[in-house]
Formats: structure tokens, C-alpha cells, sequence
């Protein structure tokens, strides 16, 4: 019968051999070839601080050359019959892991990537990092967990209390246990840390073991209890991204973000049961996809009624979203876990995070923190950085920053706990002057108005059209709040319905009907508060032409006239002109084309009177110009419809005017098709859509299609007809137009 011994020492020889010989086995290892050579021969077995090195390097090998399909039963059985006591079982000190632990399969697969010790790599560090609650102790050890058959030699964990209510740990406090559960003896070493730091790496240079150090507050908390071994896996969890590992130690990062919707949703029901009647998503979503969120609210929903979910929800929605969250326990209360960050900073940055409640919207930029912070853009920068390294902000994929949901409860609390009306008026005023400047993109030669005095301007970054309206795009929830007044004092008022002002052009060409009734309902408001019967007129104006766009005439006509009223009272000859021709289209879609031509007439001959002092009116001649030719057609006097589109479409080419130029060019298209004239439509509705592409403009771009369309059913083509109405159909039917059901009557009509 071949006996143990005779069994390792035969699979060594292989083993050896398929290595290479001594030398090699030697350089791999890092142990001297006369101790592969005595094993292999039989002369001795290696020692306990040697076996492990010497496993690693044997379970690389195939255990079909070798014979050993385990190392360590082989090696222990080995020593027993030779009487020596095996070597201390593996050491395995992780904590319970989180139950249930769901998702994170990407990040697991990730860490396990980075953290593959095989082929004597340097050491090998990953930092699971991201913001408060998100689950980065429940990654780190959950994934320890289950990898722990990865290092025979066992897990040492330490909790370093970098975030919590206890005091934070120092490397001193935690060598001499990590020490004694390596079989060292802490009293018969030096007691400074770098000794016992020495010691440490030393014990762990010959063993796979992978250390687990929890709630890492800084880069020095953690470098002395870092090993020095290859062999050796590191797995880091912080709110810092402790980039100094990355730099002088390898170390990589795997940022957590909140749980998709469908995981959070997932984990609510797992916990709480499937009794939710289809609750769990909102609950998911008013939780922020949060981790510690979802655990706390879920865990107290089993067995709850329908009424108590109910009112769960409602108490999430509510200002108090943060209490519901609470917990007598500090590590679960969610208001004190983000707290244990926030006191964490340096005071420059806790003002940072302080102002940053005044904030309405979600996303902000530079920029914009350093008007509310009142900064240079340096120290902008720099506590941006301090607070995207504590994981209270993350950078979004524009470039801008964003808070968690449940961090800007928190830090509109402390905002709503230390009031700065300077603020958020400053915020006002940045987004007041850099809309005015995207305005004179979109909308040039626009009739101004003043802004109030203040610091200068702050530079716009954008310096073409398509800047401005991708600026305008991702801010437009940010004004639209401003404008609502959901923060700020009522003396905002003044900067409140100037922002509606400089809004509208965006909110017409993107028809972005219903924020443009919102906002400017609430500027109305504000100038009424303020009394400024000039600024009531125009707004009321604008109002008026939401209210048309929506297809509200009976409420659109009332605000025009008033608008007009008031001008004529504050002596605005420009403002009475606007107002009149307001109300042309009026009566004009009512069908009252002779009252609609007498006021378009009157506007219009206005505006060619004030053109001879300023050039801007010019803008205003083409606009009204449209305007009497669309009364014009539908009076079917063509010929002078022509005339004057043609004019007006000369004049928006001229002057930049790109939307209105789209529009003017669709406008003739149907004078045209009334008029017979087929292929002169197609000219017209071609450079319709060739303007309608350059502004952006989906809704112009859609009329072009339409108009297309109609000329291809015209000529037969029915093929090309139904594609180019469906096309329109699907945008106007996604921008809510009231042209959606004309096209579908088209599509209808073709299929009856």
C-alpha cells in the first residue's frame, strides 16, 4: 500500500518536473531549491512557513500529472504520520454576511477579476467605494464569502470604523490581534507600529490569505496593515475613493451606485413578501435605489395592510422622507449614516453641501455651485473634490455633479436649518444671464430686456447653436423649478419671471408646452407681487401664446388683450405691436380672417416703421409677416401669400432667424399645394426640413413630412405618403401636438 509520504513526495517529483526543475520551482515560489529538493526526495517536509508558498505554486500544476488532487488533506496527513501537529486551521474572521444579498453580479465578477493572486502579480488591492448605505460592506462581504476557498490560509477582517459613531481605528489597535491570529506572540516584538507592520508581512509572505478592511477612513489608516505578498488579496470599502492606493499600491476601484429599479424593487419584495400590491417599485423609487433605504423601510412591511403600505408611501413622499427612515439603531438610520460624512469635512466644504440645499435642481455644474457658494472657480473645484472623494456628490456623464436623493434631503434640511437668500439669488442671476445668452442663439435679434445690475456676467459655455440648445435641454428642469419658486424668497420675483422671459423661445422651438404654462403662470404671479404692470404685459403675452400653442384660444385671446391694455398704459408701442399681432392669430384660427388681416396689417406696419431706427424689428416684420400670409391662405388669396412668405423667409435667412425660417418655408409649401403648384411645394417643404434640421426643430421637421406627404398622395405615390405622415404622426403625437390627430386623419383617410 503506498503510504501518504510516499504519495506527496512522488507528486512533488512530477510536479517539479513539469515546472521545469529546482531553480524554477525556487524563482516561482520564492522558497530555496534545497527545500524542493528534500521534498521531492523524500528527505524532508517543508515547514509550516514555507508550505504555503510551496502549495500554491503545487495546485498550479494539473492533478492529472501529479496524481494529488489535494494538497493540503495530502501534506496534513503526511505530517500526522510523522507525528507533527498540522499547522493551524485557516483562519476565517468575516462577519455574517447581509441576508438577502441581491444583485452585484458586475461588480462581483469585476472584483474577482482584479483580484486573481495567480501568476505572482503584485498585490493585488480593489476599493469598493460609493456614498452612504449603497452596500459596499455587503459587497465586500458577501464576495468574501464566497471566495474563500481562493485562500487556504484564511480572511482576516477588521471593521476600522472610519465612518460611525465609534472612535475611528488606528493600525497600532489592530496589529497585535491580526498578530496573534497568525501565531505570533505581540509581547516578544518591538511595540512601534512599523515593527509589527514588519512582522505582519513577514508572517504572510509565505500564505494565500486575502484581508478584508471595512470602513476605511483615509490612505494611512489602512497602508500598515497592508501585506507585501503576491499570494495575497486586499479588498478595501470606504466613502473615499483612497486614489493614494492606487497611486503608490496597484490598488483599483469599483464604484457602487444605488440598485437598478427592477433589483431594488426585487429586494423590497424578497424582504417584505409579495403582499405589496405593486408598491414596491414606488417604494424602491422614493428610497433613492438605496440599499440601506430599502432594508430599513422593507424590514418593517411584513404582514402590513394594504391601508399601513399605503400610508408608508405617502409618508415617503412627504418632506419627512428622512424620519421615516430612521432607526434607533445609528448604523441604520439613514439620516445618521449620511451625517457621519458630512462632519467628516472640512468646514469650507460642509458650507458647500449647506448651500447646495438652496439648490432645486438635481444636476449642477461648476458653475453653478460657485454662484451659490459666491467662489472662484478653484475653490469651486476643489471642494467639489473633497465632497466627490466623500461620495456626497458623483460626477454625472455630462460633466456635472449630482447628489443622491436622500443626500439632498439632508442637505436641504440643514439649508432649510440656515437660511441664505444671497444664495439662491445669486443661482438666479447666473442662470438669468447665461439663458440670455443661449436665447440670442436660438432666437436672434429677440427683443431684449434688462436684466438687473449685479457681478459680472458669468462666461456661457457654449459659443454656437447647438451649445446653446444642449445647455438649455439639460438646464431647463432647473430654470423651470426657479421659475416656480419651489425655493427661494419672493424677492426672487424680479429674476422669476425675467427667467420665464428668456425661456420662452427654448420652450417654443423644443414645444415644451406645459413647463412654458407653468413657468410663465408663476411669473404672472411674481409680477403681480412686485407690480411691474410692463413686465405683467409680457408675460401675460407670452402667456397667451402657451396657452395657443395648447390650442386654448378662449384662454390665450383674454391674456393677449389685457397684455395690450397694459402696454398701452406704460407707453410701449413695441409691446402693443406683439400683443396685436397675438391676437391676429386669434381670429384668424377662429376664422375671422378680416379682423385677423386688419390687426396683422397693423402690427406689421409698426414694426416696418420702427425698423427704420432699429434694425431688430426686422425679426418682428418676418414673424408677422407669416402671420398675414397664413391669413392670406386660408382667405386662398395665394399670389400675395407668396409674396409675403417669400419676404419673410429672405429676412430669417438674413438675420439667423433658423426656426422661423423652417416655419416660413412650411407655410409657403401649403400656400403652394392649395395653389396646384406641386412641385414648387416640394421645393418649399424640402428647405422647410433642411432649416427644421439645422435649428433642431422636430416639430417644423414633422410639418415638413406631412406636407410631403400630401404632395406624394397627390401624385399617387401612396407608399411614400404613408411613410412620410407616419413619420410626422410619431413626433408630433410624442411633443403632444394637436396636429397629431390631423395627420392621423390623413392615415385613416389612406387606409378607408
Amino acid at each position: 500500500m503506498v503510504t501518504a509520504a510516499e504519495r506527496f513526495r512522488s507528486g512533488v517529483r512530477k510536479a517539479v518536473t513539469h515546472l521545469g526543475g529546482d531553480r524554477t520551482a525556487a524563482a516561482r515560489s520564492g522558497v530555496s531549491k534545497a527545500i524542493w529538493y528534500d521534498a521531492k526526495t523524500g528527505r524532508s517536509v517543508p515547514g509550516d512557513q514555507r508550505w504555503p508558498a510551496m502549495r500554491a505554486l503545487l495546485e498550479s500544476v494539473p492533478a492529472g500529472l501529479t496524481g494529488v488532487p489535494d494538497w493540503e488533506t495530502l501534506y496534513r496527513q503526511v505530517l500526522a504520520g510523522q507525528g507533527r501537529r498540522p499547522p493551524r486551521p485557516a483562519l476565517h474572521q468575516l462577519p455574517p454576511g447581509t441576508l438577502p444579498f441581491v444583485a452585484r453580479e458586475a461588480e462581483s465578477r469585476r472584483i474577482s477579476e482584479l483580484l486573481d493572486t495567480s501568476g505572482g502579480r503584485s498585490t493585488s488591492m480593489v476599493v469598493i467605494t460609493g456614498p452612504p448605505g449603497v452596500g459596499k460592506t455587503a459587497l465586500a462581504v458577501n464576495w468574501a464569502h464566497q471566495a474563500r476557498d481562493r485562500f487556504p490560509d484564511g480572511v482576516l477582517y477588521v471593521d476600522l470604523q472610519g465612518w460611525g459613531p465609534a472612535r475611528e481605528l488606528t493600525a497600532a489597535e489592530v496589529l497585535p490581534g491580526w498578530l496573534r491570529a497568525l501565531g505570533l506572540d505581540p509581547a516578544a516584538l518591538p511595540g512601534d507600529v512599523a515593527s509589527r507592520t514588519a512582522a505582519l508581512r513577514d508572517a504572510a509572505a509565505a500564505r494565500r490569505m486575502l484581508f478584508v478592511l471595512d470602513n476605511a477612513g483615509s490612505e494611512e489608516q489602512v497602508r500598515p496593515l497592508l501585506p507585501g505578498s503576491p499570494a495575497c488579496a486586499v479588498l478595501l470599502t470606504s466613502r473615499h475613493e483612497l486614489s493614494g492606493l492606487g497611486v503608490h499600491h496597484g490598488g483599483r476601484t469599483v464604484t457602487l451606485a444605488p440598485l437598478s429599479a427592477a433589483d431594488s424593487a426585487g429586494l423590497v419584495r424578497e424582504i417584505a413578501g409579495a403582499g405589496l400590491a405593486g408598491h414596491a417599485e414606488r417604494i424602491a423609487r422614493l428610497c433613492g435605489h438605496l440599499p440601506l433605504a430599502l432594508r430599513v423601510v422593507a424590514t418593517s412591511l411584513p404582514a402590513s395592510s394594504h391601508e399601513e403600505v399605503s400610508a408608508l408611501v405617502e409618508e415617503l413622499e412627504s418632506r419627512g422622507r428622512l424620519d421615516r427612515l430612521g432607526s434607533d439603531d445609528p448604523r441604520t438610520d439613514v439620516r445618521t449614516v449620511i451625517s457621519w460624512s458630512f462632519h467628516r469635512l472640512p468646514e469650507p466644504a460642509r458650507d458647500t453641501v449647506r448651500l447646495l440645499g438652496h439648490f432645486p435642481g438635481r444636476v449642477f455644474s461648476t458653475a453653478v455651485v460657485s454662484a451659490l457658494t459666491g467662489g472662484r472657480r478653484a475653490q469651486t473645484l476643489a471642494h467639489l473634490r473633497v465632497l466627490t472623494r466623500a461620495s456626497l456628490v458623483h460626477r454625472e456623464p455630462d460633466g456635472r455633479y449630482a447628489m443622491h436623493d436622500l443626500v439632498r434631503d439632508y442637505a436641504a434640511e440643514l439649508a432649510a436649518a440656515n437660511p441664505d437668500d444671497g444664495a439662491l439669488t445669486r443661482v438666479y442671476g447666473y442662470y438669468l444671464h447665461v439663458c440670455r445668452r443661449a436665447d440670442a442663439w436660438i432666437a436672434p435679434r429677440r427683443y431684449q430686456i434688462d436684466l438687473p445690475d449685479g457681478d459680472d456676467p458669468p462666461p456661457a459655455p457654449f459659443d454656437d447653436y447647438d451649445g446653446a440648445l444642449s445647455w438649455l435641454e439639460s438646464e431647463s428642469g432647473t430654470m423651470l423649478a426657479l421659475c416656480l419658486g419651489s425655493a427661494g424668497p419672493e424677492r426672487a420675483d424680479p429674476l422669476r419671471w425675467r427667467l420665464a422671459f428668456q425661456l420662452k423661445s427654448y420652450y417654443f422651438l423644443s414645444k415644451r408646452t406645459q413647463e412654458w404654462l407653468l413657468s410663465h403662470e408663476a411669473a404672472l404671479a411674481a409680477t403681480i407681487r412686485i407690480g411691474d404692470r410692463r413686465a405683467e404685459a409680457m408675460t401675460r403675452n407670452n402667456l397667451g401664446l402657451a396657452w395657443h400653442e395648447l390650442g386654448d384660444d378662449d384662454r390665450a385671446r383674454p391674456q393677449y388683450e389685457r397684455a395690450e391694455q397694459l402696454f398701452a398704459a406704460v407707453g410701449d408701442p413695441h409691446g402693443v405691436s406683439n400683443a396685436v399681432a397675438s391676437q391676429a392669430v386669434v381670429h384668424r384660427r377662429r376664422g375671422d380672417l378680416r379682423r385677423a388681416l386688419e390687426l396683422s396689417e397693423r402690427a406689421l406696419g409698426r414694426y416696418r416703421e420702427a425698423a427704420a431706427d432699429h434694425p431688430d424689428a426686422r425679426r418682428y416684420i418676418a414673424i408677422t409677416l407669416r402671420s398675414l400670409a397664413l391669413a392670406e391662405t386660408e382667405a386662398r388669396d395665394y399670389e400675395k401669400a407668396e409674396v409675403h412668405l417669400r419676404e419673410a423667409a429672405g429676412l430669417c435667412a438674413e438675420l439667423g432667424m433658423t426656426m422661423d425660417l423652417a416655419r416660413s418655408w412650411n407655410a409657403l409649401g401649403r400656400a403652394l399645394v392649395l395653389a396646384g403648384r406641386h412641385p414648387d411645394a416640394v421645393e418649399a417643404y424640402r428647405a422647410a426640413a433642411r432649416a427644421a434640421a439645422e435649428c433642431g426643430s422636430r416639430y417644423e421637421q414633422a410639418l415638413a413630412d406631412r406636407g410631403l406627404g400630401t404632395v406624394a398622395a397627390a401624385a399617387g405615390d401612396t407608399g411614400e405618403a404613408h411613410a412620410r405622415w407616419t413619420r410626422a404622426y410619431t413626433v408630433l403625437a410624442a411633443l403632444g401636438s394637436a396636429k397629431a390627430a390631423e395627420v392621423r386623419a390623413d392615415l385613416d383617410g389612406q387606409s378607408s
